[in-house]
């Protein structure tokens, strides 16, 4: 949800909470992405 990869969800804009725990996951997404690239 940032200017980065660009994800606009409105449920991540309803607290803070939200809003990490949307990142997080996402973070996760990438990094197991990473990973079964290399």
């Amino acid at each position: 949800m940032n200017h980065y990869y660009n994800m606009r969800i409105r449920k991540a804009f309803e607290s803070k909470e939200n809003w990490y725990k949307i990142n997080c996951f996402g973070a996760r997404q990438w990094i197991i992405f990473s990973v079964l690239m290399i």
